[in-house]
Order: structure tokens, then C-alpha cells, then sequence
């Protein structure tokens, strides 16, 4: 069963390799595990601007052209025999070539992936032909944030007003000298349209690195209608997802009067939020807790405090 998901559901799918910002110049680049398939990818900028991928393979005995992470290169060249690609993925160059039989260069480039960018997203697609575009893959949410300023910042959750029409989305503000790290107090949650227009006046605004959103349900006592976000805080994003860092993240709530304000603390990363009957869950990663999920009862919630520890 496994095997035929990974070759129907995967192979045939459009899978998140990266953002355009890990590419800004000609020749950066990225490797990109697919761990599913044992197989590394490469992204690259290429000298007329379009990313592309490859499969990080050289065409002569297998071995991987590409050993670092990232970086920035003119030639991905094996290690193995010397053969040399170019960021187009063509072979430019290939040791003791006399003792070859006629080779088609054009025939011999690395082998490249179906990749799509979307908003300044990198999808990819490891089916000969991938059945669906980016677009038809994306369906009517590609349509309804198509336009958004992703390259200003950071989005993490986004959800639904009452209304049914209006997505919130949640945004941070990413420091211009150090991309990895968000200005604290410049997240907000933004208001998109259904068709698509995101408002001039943020939803909420004072948050760091806001992530998950959950209305509370109407059972929910004092609190039912308002919104709760969790925030990571501010705090490097490329620490690894299982180091330990600053446990700064708060839950918020956001009153029907549009108030924001703290309701728990102590968490890490907190990364997702919802509500079962009446218990608000809410999951949390990294610091001491790692992979850790906290219940708060209904009658710890009702009990409104500046700073709750979870």
C-alpha cells in the first residue's frame, strides 16, 4: 500500500521544495531531500533567471554533482570522473572524453524535475508529466491569496472570520539585514477578500511570529467568538525544528472589541490551535517540550490572567 502511495500520491504530486528568497542571484542554489524516495534535488538560479531543478545525479555513474547544502556556483561537477553541468543542467565538460564513443552532450544534461513557482513558492513535481499545472493544483486558494506580499515577510496560519468570507492570514516582518529573523512586534494578521484584495487595515496587529488561529466555539463560555493565535515570539528561523530555543511563544486572544491580549506563556514554538468540545488544544514543538501537546480545560481557560504558564 505504502508503495503505491508513494507512486500514485507523491511521485504525481506537486511537492514544496522552497522560496524564491533562497534564490535571489545567478547560479544559488539548494539541495532538497525528498527523503520518501531517497533523492536529492537541485534548485538553482540559472543565468537567464528561471529556477529550475535537477536530479543531483551525474549522468555518467550516478554520484551526486552537488555535496554542499547551498552556496552559489557557475558548475555543479562530480567529484567521481569530473563531468561538469552548468545551472542550465547541461554537461559542459567531461574528463578523458577521447575514451567515450561519440557522446551527445545534449543528450547527457542532469536530469530535470518539473518545477513551477508560484508567489514565491518553489513546487515541484517528479512525474515525467505532471498531471496537473501549479494552478490547477492550487485550485480556488491559489486564486483567493494570488497577489499577497509573501516576500515581505513570513506567513504561517490562516483561517476563516465567522463571516465565512473574509481569510485571515498571519503575517511577520522579517529583519532586511538578517532575513532568518523576524521584528518583534511588527507581526499582524491580515484580511483577504474573497476576491483576493487583502484590506489597508490589519485584522490585529503587535504580534512577533503569529502562527495558528481557532475561533472559539460557542460553548466556549465568556470567550466564545474570539479569536485565539498562537506566536512563536521572535526568534531565528533556522534554528532546527528539534533545538532547544527560548520558550517566549504566547497564546493570544483577540476580544470581539478587536483587543489583543496575552492568555498563556511559556511555550516554544507553539504551532498549531484548535478546540475539541470544550477543551482549546493546543501543540507545541521545540524547547524543553519537543514534540508536546497541552490541554487546557475549559476551567483554567475561563480564568483570565495577563500570563498563563501551560
Amino acid at each position: 500500500m505504502f508503495e503505491q502511495e508513494k507512486e500514485h500520491i507523491f511521485r504525481k504530486g506537486l511537492l514544496f521544495a522552497g522560496r524564491v528568497k533562497q534564490l535571489l542571484n545567478e547560479g544559488d542554489f539548494f539541495v532538497r531531500s525528498v527523503p520518501i524516495f531517497d533523492m536529492p534535488l537541485i534548485f538553482v538560479r540559472g543565468p537567464d533567471g528561471q529556477v529550475r531543478g535537477f536530479h543531483n545525479a551525474c549522468r555518467h555513474r550516478g554520484n551526486h554533482v552537488c555535496l554542499a547544502s547551498q552556496g552559489n556556483c557557475k558548475y555543479f561537477t562530480c567529484s567521481f570522473h569530473g563531468w561538469s553541468y552548468d545551472t542550465q543542467g547541461k554537461l559542459k565538460g567531461s574528463t578523458d572524453e577521447e575514451s567515450f564513443f561519440e557522446i551527445e552532450r545534449d543528450n547527457l544534461g542532469l536530469i530535470p524535475v518539473a518545477t513551477e513557482v508560484w508567489e514565491g513558492f518553489i513546487f515541484f513535481c517528479l512525474a515525467p508529466e505532471p498531471r496537473h499545472s501549479l494552478a490547477q493544483y492550487l485550485g480556488g486558494l491559489g486564486e483567493a491569496i494570488a497577489g499577497y506580499p509573501f516576500g515581505r515577510g513570513t506567513t504561517r496560519g490562516i483561517s476563516f472570520a465567522p463571516d465565512g468570507q473574509t481569510m485571515l492570514v498571519g503575517a511577520a516582518v522579517q529583519d532586511p539585514k538578517i532575513a532568518a529573523i523576524t521584528r518583534p512586534g511588527q507581526g499582524s494578521i491580515l484580511r483577504v477578500a474573497p476576491s483576493g484584495v487583502v484590506a489597508d487595515k490589519p485584522f490585529v496587529t503587535g504580534l512577533h511570529e503569529p502562527g495558528a488561529m481557532a475561533f472559539a466555539p460557542p460553548g466556549f463560555g465568556e470567550f466564545a467568538g474570539d479569536l485565539f493565535i498562537s506566536d512563536a515570539g521572535s526568534w531565528d528561523n533556522d534554528i532546527a525544528v528539534t533545538s532547544p530555543i527560548a520558550s517566549d511563544g504566547k497564546l493570544y486572544r483577540v476580544t470581539q472589541s478587536g483587543n489583543l491580549e496575552p492568555f498563556a506563556s511559556g511555550f516554544a514554538n507553539p504551532v498549531a490551535v484548535s478546540f475539541v468540545g470544550k477543551t482549546l488544544v493546543l501543540t507545541d514543538i521545540n524547547g524543553d517540550f519537543h514534540v508536546g501537546q497541552h490541554k487546557i480545560p475549559i476551567g483554567f481557560i475561563i480564568t483570565i490572567r495577563p500570563s498563563i504558564e501551560p
